[in-house]
């Protein structure tokens, strides 16, 4: 599955920046930036953190927010590439023993968007994404663990705009995230609401 998704990404980034010159030179570029607040339901990899203990313990990490800001070129009506920074709040566990650990997920990456106008104003699109990955976990107790892991990140999610006076939008968006690599313990959906001002 994992591998499935990083090669669907691959080649769709691929396909889309191979087209990038003919589509800039058809249509008017404007730019976007926004930001959104999340919230992330994990699907995290709990072995990863039982696996740090000697003897048996039990992970069971809770659901979290994060926040997420986005700079983007619009290319024409149907494409827009932008870049993108995302972080999400610690996901929490309380274990055995004393002890309590948290994740937190920073990513930066870039993303192409495929936009089907339905009208002027309402705009689904369909979005996928890589990026670099940072987990950083915390474990406190009677001792105290941190491990930081770097890896990649990918994303696919659906989403639509509402753009208000052209220069106003906001939006929802559905996203799942999965990480790869050193962070492949990383995996998490979200739901978001978005706000964007274009120039």
């Amino acid at each position: 599955m994992r591998k499935f998704f990083l090669i669907f990404n691959l080649i769709l980034c691929v396909f889309f920046i191979s087209g990038l010159n003919a589509i800039y030179a058809q249509e008017k570029t404007s730019f976007y930036v926004g930001a959104s607040a999340m919230n992330c339901w994990n699907q995290l990899d709990e072995s990863h953190t039982e696996d740090l203990f000697i003897g048996n313990v039990s992970v069971d990490y809770d659901n979290s927010f994060g926040l997420k800001f986005r700079g983007g070129l619009i290319l024409n009506e149907y494409f827009t590439v932008e870049g993108q920074m995302e972080y999400v709040i610690p996901f929490e566990s309380e274990m055995e023993k004393g002890f309590k650990t948290k994740i937190d997920v920073f990513t930066i990456g870039g993303n192409a968007k495929c936009t089907l106008p339905v009208k002027e104003y309402f705009v689904p699109y369909f979005l996928f994404g890589l990026g670099i990955m940072n987990s950083y976990e915390k474990i406190s107790g009677p001792e105290f663990r941190k491990k930081t892991d770097w890896g990649i990140g990918s994303r696919i999610a659906i989403g639509t705009d509402l753009i208000y006076q052209h220069n106003y939008s906001v939006g929802i968006e559905m996203e799942h995230v999965l990480g790869f690599g050193n962070v492949d313990h990383i995996q998490y959906s979200n739901f978001s609401l978005n706000a964007a001002y274009r120039f």
